[in-house]
């Protein structure tokens, strides 16, 4: 801050100056005002010119110190600016660091991913085409505490799929809600109100359509995989039935909610 404060301290120095001529002036026309060859009207008037002169320049120097003063607000309000744009930056690069440091590709907004199919049976269909956003890094992590992590998905998924066994569909969605850490292999700090019943669509993102048996990702991590889970997606054609999964053939159907007792596994969205 001191290098443009200077020129102020410059100014009124000039300034100063400027006054220390007007008083040689005026003790030199006070002493000379009588004498020959000065008239006393001819030293009144140039010191009036003096004193008109040092005025404007007195204004002058005012401006000046105005502007500046406005100068070295506009410049306090671009280093607040800069240095908002940098804690932006900032927080983009730790964001950024964190998706490389998972070592997982960041999805598309909107982009469905690959089915998994890679024979193709004909010219244009899935395995041929294989459209949809490619996951890079590894799909599944044990996070050790009975639960994986999806990275495909951002879902974190109870382990051990076979551990709650069969219910209704009431009691499956029931069982889900009141899950927490301590049950069932659970170590992850969970509470009652965390976990539920994952819908159809978060079922079925599970399914990799080039294997069988089960039809799940090569690299999946479960354990005790069963058949037939529960989703908790009612059927729009009659609302006594629900949505299941078959893991093991990717098969898809639905069943009467009070009278077929179906494997429950629990999802919760990712921290």
């Amino acid at each position: 801050m001191k290098k443009y404060k200077d020129p102020i301290f410059k100014a009124f120095a000039v300034v100063g100056v400027f006054a220390g001529i007007l008083g040689v002036l005026m003790s030199v026309s006070a002493a000379d005002a009588g004498s020959k060859p000065f008239k006393g009207h001819s030293a009144k008037g140039g010191m009036r010119n003096c004193m008109y002169e040092l005025n404007n320049s007195t204004r002058d120097l005012q401006t000046c110190n105005m502007n500046l003063v406005q100068a070295l607000t506009d410049l306090e309000t671009c280093r607040t600016d800069l240095d908002q744009s940098g804690a932006e930056l900032g927080t983009c690069n730790a964001d950024l660091s964190l998706c490389e440091s998972n070592q997982v590709s960041c999805p598309e907004t909107g982009a469905l991913a690959k089915t998994g199919q890679t024979t193709s049976y004909a010219v244009g269909d899935d395995g041929d085409l294989q459209a949809g956003t490619a996951l890079t890094g590894p799909r599944f992590i044990d996070s050790g505490d009975g639960t994986i992590t999806d990275n495909l998905t951002g879902l974190i998924w109870m382990k051990d799929a076979g551990s709650i066994g069969v219910n209704y569909w009431g009691n499956a969605v029931q069982s889900c809600n009141t899950l927490a850490n301590g049950y069932y292999g659970l170590s992850d700090g969970s509470q009652a109100g965390d976990w539920r019943l994952p819908n159809v669509r978060e079922l079925y993102s599970l399914i990799d359509f080039e294997r069988y048996n089960p039809a799940l990702p090569d690299s999946h991590l479960f354990i005790n995989v069963m058949y037939n889970y529960w989703s908790s997606t009612t059927y729009a054609g009659n609302p006594n039935n629900a949505f299941y999964l078959n893991p093991n053939n990717g098969f898809m159907s639905y069943a009467n909610k009070s009278g077929a007792n179906v494997y429950v596994l629990c999802v919760r969205d990712g921290s």
